[in-house]
């Protein structure tokens, strides 16, 4: 029976229709003085202008069960939708921990040997990661502890200088680098010789001693200014181990008692390092040569050598007799010839001694003293 014959009483009522204040959605009252604090704190944001990712992420979560397809959450009421989710983690979890523990080889039954195997392996794998951070953690510990004792305890506390005598401690301390509460085993003797290289040129040498925990003695060892040489116009003061310890522009300038030494060309002349010669080989040649000289009992009285040429050496003894030697061949063997010369020369007798050979000798005098 159609809704017009029924009679009036068993009609079913009709939903009042929506008026338009049912329908518009209530005005956004913005930011207006009344919800706008004026001090500066928070703003209240609306919910509804949030972006609710929840559904979103349950979505990516779709896990069909065996009564039912998988429906989206947005169809079913609250009920369904948190079970579907339940269902969902269920299902995330487990196949979290398939992919943490492989199955068994398709068709192995379980309690099988392959199953039993599998297991042991990932028990002795297991059992070794453990065993290996057993043994790593207490090794990494201990190296921490004695790092971390040595960068606190071997700090400098005390430093002192041994025979240093040519400068002031106090100039000497500031071009060291050196400074209080520095970890003493990284000073280093190379970099504290080039320091004081051009500033303290009679510096010859440091040592480092370390008295643990906390001092330092530096041991200085001092050169000796033995001879002079002029080098394009300008006179070098240098050590017997031909070091640079001065330069001057005037000979009148050069300390006094230094014996005068002819040289060839030189390709480096700085103060604090030694001398450096064009041709490789005249530097050892040199230092045998003056050992040689030094070990003479008449070297005290030697006031100069000429070396510019080593085909023609010459030294002069007591400013009054030239010995010509020739070259450095048998050098040895000569000197001893030069030194009977002189005890039958005499005091009185001044000139040039040519060396012919180990046994000859021409005597030009110049003068006699009467």
């Amino acid at each position: 029976m159609s809704e017009e014959n029924r009679p009036e009483s068993e009609r079913i009522p009709e939903a009042p229709a929506e008026t338009p204040e049912n329908t518009e959605p209530s005005p956004d009252p913005g930011l207006t003085p009344e919800n706008h604090p004026a001090d500066g704190g928070l703003i209240p944001v609306d919910n509804a202008l949030l972006f609710d990712e929840s559904a979103e992420f349950d979505s990516f979560f779709q896990w069909p069960t065996d009564e039912q397809d998988a429906v989206s959450p947005e169809g079913q009421d609250a009920s369904g939708t948190e079970n579907y989710r339940e269902y969902s983690f269920v299902h995330a979890e487990q196949a979290d921990r398939d992919e943490e523990e492989p199955e068994d080889s398709p068709g192995a039954p379980e309690g099988s040997l392959s199953s039993f195997l599998s297991g042991l392996q990932r028990k002795r794998s297991k059992k070794k990661k453990t065993a290996f951070l057993q043994r790593a953690i207490p090794i990494v510990v201990a190296i921490a502890i004695v790092v971390g004792f040595v960068l606190y305890v071997f700090r400098l506390q005390h430093l002192y200088f041994d025979n240093l005598t040519g400068y002031p401690p106090e100039e000497v301390f500031a071009a060291t680098g050196i400074r209080k509460n520095q970890l003493i085993f990284l000073i280093n003797r190379d970099t504290l010789r080039r320091n004081l290289a051009r500033e303290f040129p009679y510096i010859e040498d440091i040592r480092v001693e370390l008295k643990l925990p906390d001092t330092v003695h530096l041991v200085f060892e001092e050169d000796c200014a033995l001879f002079y040489t002029v080098l394009y116009g300008e006179y070098f003061v240098i050590s017997e181990s031909l070091r640079v310890l001065e330069r001057y522009d005037r000979e009148e300038d050069v300390p006094s008692g230094l014996r005068c030494i002819l040289l060839p060309s030189v390709s480096y002349a700085v103060v604090g390092f030694d001398l450096s010669f064009f041709d490789a080989t005249f530097g050892s040649f040199l230092k045998s040569f003056l050992d040689t000289l030094e070990s003479q009992s008449f070297y005290s009285k030697v006031n100069s050598m000429d070396l510019s040429n080593r085909n023609y050496l010459s030294i002069t003894y007591e400013n009054r007799l030239i010995f010509d030697l020739g070259s450095d061949a048998d050098i040895e063997t000569k000197f001893l010839f030069v030194k009977s010369i002189i005890k039958e020369l005499g005091a009185a007798e001044k000139g040039t001694v040519t060396l012919i050979d180990n046994k000859k000798a021409v005597f030009s005098s110049t003068s006699r003293t009467q």
